[in-house]
């Protein structure tokens, strides 16, 4: 009897077994999907915002350079040949060389210090004031970078040959630029004189009696024999004479 009374109760106190509810499930799905589609849906107009907020940070920048005269679209081109040139393999290799000699550094850098300390000592003692000569040497670097001076550079190098002919040419030959120099200064003397027409006839004949004029007219002479058999020996011949 005692048996019979426990297995009832047994049976009475187990709770229900629950029926499944598919359409609760579903609800549950869809309104976790909803709450994830609105998180998704805010954080996309974040993004939205932030990147409306560099670009417009960017342009500003961008304004502002130009405005202070630079060619960003040229610093643009130079940034990226300089990053291909940095990621070049090779480059990268020299690179990592240098980063291992980093902690050498201040001790070769106190080492140059000192001798360039020493040199300028010797320097000064000897007279020589330094300071202006890096002045003078600063001020011919400004002019040696301009683009004129570059662009003349630019213009020698592109025509090589020809510097080469005249360095053979022997018109610097330390004799050459003798001569030349003495006529400058006869043309500097002469340009300061004051004298009328030029002499006529009589007068030239008398001017050959001055031995620095016969001697003048002996070199023209000896001149114009060499340069005429200089002018044979190139295949050169000057301008003809207008009829």
């Amino acid at each position: 009897m005692i048996e019979g009374t426990s297995a009832s109760r047994s049976a009475q106190g187990a709770p229900p077994e629950l029926a499944p509810d598919p359409a609760g499930s579903l609800r549950r799905i869809e309104a976790s999907l909803a709450r994830l589609e609105q998180r998704l849906a805010a954080a996309e107009a974040q993004a939205a915002a932030a990147v409306g907020v560099a670009t417009d940070s960017v342009d500003h920048l961008v304004a502002d350079a130009r405005a202070r005269g630079v060619d960003v679209d040229a610093r643009l081109r130079l940034a990226l040949r300089l990053a291909e040139r940095l990621t070049d393999p090779a480059v990268a290799t020299a690179l990592e060389a240098m980063l291992a000699m980093l902690p050498q550094a201040p001790a070769a850098v106190a080492i140059a210090a000192d001798g360039v300390d020493g040199v300028v000592a010797r320097l000064r003692a000897s007279g020589i004031d330094v300071e202006a000569r890096a002045r003078l040497l600063g001020r011919a670097m400004e002019r040696l970078t301009s683009p004129e001076a570059l662009e003349l550079l630019a213009a020698v190098l592109s025509r090589l040959d020809a510097v080469r002919g005249v360095l053979e040419s022997g018109v610097l030959d330390p004799a050459t630029t003798k001569v030349v120099g003495t006529a400058g200064q006869a043309l500097v003397r002469t340009a300061r004189e004051r004298f009328d027409d030029g002499p006529g006839a009589l007068g030239v004949l008398r001017a050959l009696g001055d031995g620095d004029v016969r001697a003048a007219v002996g070199f023209t002479l000896r001149f114009a024999k060499h340069f005429g058999r200089s002018l044979k020996e190139h295949g050169l011949t000057l301008p003809a004479r207008a009829p």
